[in-house]
Formats: structure tokens, C-alpha cells, sequence
């Protein structure tokens, strides 16, 4: 799930309906990349180490909501044209993977699942991470850098 805060937040946010140049968008990227701490924080606590089900459950609710935040400005945001459709497929898988996260909050508070090491595993184990993180792998060989270097 970090891959998703880091690549919702390195995306940056639009509401134009004219596409962002290559520049812009990486600019875009850079410059937004700093937003992904409170959710990258959250998201370690919740896998550190087990936790009540209230608490984890309050927490992981804050967590769907900040990471559901980010999706939604980069469903806003308008890339360049060579990269629509890893960007249309990333914000799809990444759209699936928050609907997934309010299904394990659900069962967090339904004690089923608790913080710590399980809560990593389902959400580590998403099948719309991989899809999500193919898309960022196109992104990046199209040379956007999403991750550094």
C-alpha cells in the first residue's frame, strides 16, 4: 500500500481539461511527493504492531480516507497524452485497492483481522497493488521517475 501513497501523491492534482506537459507533470510529481508522509507514517503504524480493533480500526479509517483522497486528485489530474493510459490503469487499481481497504476495515472491526503483521499481509497481498504498480512501471520506462533515481 505505500506504492500507492507514494504514487497518489507524486502525481499531483489537476482539474484542467488540457493535459499537463511532460515537464509539468514531473514537476508535478517532484513537488508532491512530500505530501505521502502522514499516510506512509499511518500505514507503518498499522503494520507495526497489534493494536485493539477499535484503535485499528479508527486508525485504518483515517487511512482509507487520506489514501482515497489522494486517488481522487489523481483521477483529477491530466497527463500527458503518452501516458493516459498507465495513468488511467494506476488510478482504476488504486480506486479498487481503497474500496479493498474499507473491506478489511470492515472486518478489522469485526475483530477478523487485526493491526500488525495479518493487516500487512491483505494489504500488501492486493491483487490491484501489482496491477497499480505495473502501471507506475510504464510510467517509469516512458522516463517519469515515480520513485526516485
Amino acid at each position: 500500500v505505500v506504492w500507492l501513497v507514494a504514487w497518489v501523491v507524486a502525481s499531483g492534482c489537476g482539474g484542467s481539461d488540457e493535459s499537463l506537459s511532460r515537464e509539468d507533470y514531473q514537476a508535478s510529481i517532484a513537488d508532491l511527493v512530500q505530501d505521502s508522509a502522514e499516510p506512509t507514517e499511518l500505514h507503518t503504524e498499522l503494520v507495526l504492531m497489534p493494536r485493539s480493533p477499535e484503535e485499528c480500526t479508527s486508525m485504518l479509517a483515517a487511512f482509507e480516507e487520506q489514501v482515497g483522497d489522494l486517488v481522487e486528485r489523481v483521477a483529477e489530474l491530466r497527463p500527458p497524452a503518452p501516458v493516459q493510459d498507465a495513468h488511467d490503469d494506476f488510478v482504476a487499481a488504486a480506486r479498487r485497492s481503497v474500496g479493498r481497504i474499507h473491506a478489511v476495515r470492515d472486518d478489522v472491526a469485526a475483530g477478523k483481522v487485526s493491526c500488525g503483521d495479518e493487516l500487512n499481509r491483505l494489504l500488501s497481498g492486493m491483487p490491484s497493488a501489482r496491477k497499480a504498480e505495473r502501471a507506475i512501471a510504464r510510467l517509469e520506462r516512458r522516463g517519469y521517475v515515480v520513485f526516485g533515481q
